[in-house]
């Protein structure tokens, strides 16, 4: 009985061209329907896989026009910071340091934070961490009472030139911005009560 049944079906299927067309369509909906569902289920995981992106509001593109300070265990602080600085034309680690610091001299802690070569030339576009550092400043008040100059041998000396300061003369030349005071030590006579104010042409003496 079955196997008539289905000589009669087959037989309707090849004299009716209409049915035939039928079936096709019925099978092209349902992998249709099929391909939808499996889309929009792959479509929706995607979305959740999404990372969150970082705020832009840690990220500057412009150097601060003011700083403003912070005091934290009996330390100045930039408020704000850390923050990400995109290097613009123009840029190099001093200027940026005296935006975000209001002194050039915290130079040394954005090429720290970044492992930048000493006195390295920044790119346009780079990206550096800015970090939350103290306000590094050169004054009278900061010299050491234990430094004496009577105990400071001296084998050397330097002419200032154009731009210097006692800090960039002691990291160029002792290698260690620090020193900056053995020097002043050494030429207070020279200098005065300010060490941030010093003249080109003078000959300054090092220490060893």
């Amino acid at each position: 009985m079955e196997t008539t049944q289905l000589k009669q079906f087959l037989k309707r299927l090849r004299l009716n061209p209409y049915f035939s067309l039928g079936i096709v369509l019925a099978i092209f909906v349902s992998l249709v329907a099929a391909l939808t569902v499996l889309f929009s289920r792959t479509t929706t995981e995607l979305t959740f896989a999404t990372p969150t992106p970082t705020p832009e509001s840690n990220v500057l593109t412009q150097l601060p026009e003011t700083v403003e300070l912070v005091e934290t265990n009996g330390q100045w602080l930039p408020s704000g910071l850390p923050v990400t600085y995109i290097v613009q034309p123009g840029d190099s680690s001093w200027k940026i340091a005296e935006a975000f610091y209001g002194s050039g001299f915290n130079y040394v802690d954005i090429e720290e934070a970044n492992q930048l070569p000493h006195n390295s030339t920044l790119t346009i576009n780079q990206q550096l961490l800015i970090p939350a550092k103290p306000i590094k400043t050169m004054s009278a008040d900061s010299v050491s009472v234990d430094l004496n100059p009577q105990t400071l041998t001296t084998n050397q000396s330097y002419t200032i030139q154009a731009g210097d300061s006692l800090w960039l003369i002691a990291e160029r030349e002792l290698d260690n911005p620090y020193r900056w005071t053995e020097i002043y030590v050494l030429n207070r006579d020279l200098i005065g009560n300010n060490p941030d104010l010093i003249y080109p042409e003078t000959k300054l003496r090092l220490p060893s």
